[in-house]
């Protein structure tokens, strides 16, 4: 039994064929986007990849990044210490505080709430800084001298300055006026000082004031702000101890002063604050190790004016 042969495909049959498809956009569309998958595929072969924005990965490595940044701690083997002496219930309450967090952030990012905002860049930039405080292997070990030296010039830091405890019956110069206020005032002050009060016994004598009826272990600065500059300078020269002394002049009228305790200014030997020194001088090298990172980034940007 003989078979055909089988015809070869004319060229009037292949312009035939390309004219049919030319003619459907849907067929033409196809063919377009696989050789525009073709050549996706060739220049990226990663792009492809399914980015799954809705897919919220709340793996170990993730919420332990997570706690550096929350908690501020610059190295991971820390974090990691810290998550792993962690709870199951603690370690759910990180979980959804990271998923909190994640997916708002996203969502954030599709509405462009990112886009020209002077809080994000300055969130941002603290990062930086932040990771740059990482490299603390560059953090040179402090010595004795290091110590001795930096308390010698910047012993003004440590010094505990004057501190003054009191209490105090307050005439208001808007309420009486300010000749009565003083005449008021020096009128109680006899009679308190023959009663023999203690300051929590004055209670029925004078007017509300506006702050504190008792101020304790506060400096010179603090009263003043409350009480007027030479008000605070009276009471910090008085010496009378256990006495209401005055009348003395504030901002507001005037006041009957009963002085419980004025500590004078004190420069603590430097074993008492050593400790203090070392974690200044420790934040100053972290903070220097900081700007070198930070300049060494500058440095690869171009500067124009």
């Amino acid at each position: 039994m003989k078979t055909k042969a089988k015809r070869p495909i004319t060229l009037r049959k292949k312009n035939k064929l390309i004219n049919i498809i030319t003619r459907e956009p849907l067929f033409v569309f196809l063919i377009l986007g696989f050789l525009g998958f073709i050549f996706i595929r060739a220049i990226n072969p990663d792009s492809l990849k399914s980015e799954q924005p809705f897919l919220v990965n709340v793996s170990e490595k993730n919420l332990i990044s997570f706690i550096q940044a929350q908690n501020k701690v610059y190295k991971e083997k820390s974090a990691k210490a810290y998550f792993k002496a962690l709870s199951e219930d603690e370690k759910e309450e990180i979980k959804k505080r990271y998923i909190h967090q994640e997916v708002l952030y996203r969502e954030g990012l599709k509405l462009g709430l990112d886009e020209n905002d002077e809080m994000i860049k300055r969130r941002l930039v603290q990062k930086m800084e932040y990771l740059t405080r990482g490299f603390s292997q560059d953090i040179e070990a402090i010595n004795e001298t290091e110590i001795k030296k930096y308390y010698q010039d910047n012993i003004y830091l440590y010094i505990q300055e004057q501190t003054v405890s009191f209490s105090h019956i307050y005439f208001s110069k808007n309420k009486r006026g300010l000749k009565n206020a003083l005449f008021d005032a020096q009128n109680t002050k006899l009679k308190v000082r023959e009663e023999a009060l203690y300051p929590e016994q004055a209670g029925k004598y004078g007017d509300h004031f506006l702050y504190f009826r008792s101020y304790i272990n506060k400096s010179e600065k603090f009263v003043a702000s409350q009480l007027g500059d030479d008000f605070s300078k009276d009471i910090f020269s008085e010496n009378k101890i256990g006495l209401w002394v005055g009348p003395f002049k504030s901002t507001y009228g005037y006041h009957l002063v009963y002085i419980i305790k004025n500590t004078a200014e004190i420069t603590p030997p430097i074993e008492d604050v050593a400790s203090l020194i070392l974690a200044d001088l420790q934040q100053l090298k972290v903070k220097d190790v900081e700007r070198r990172a930070i300049n060494k980034i500058i440095e690869k940007y171009e500067i124009v004016e």
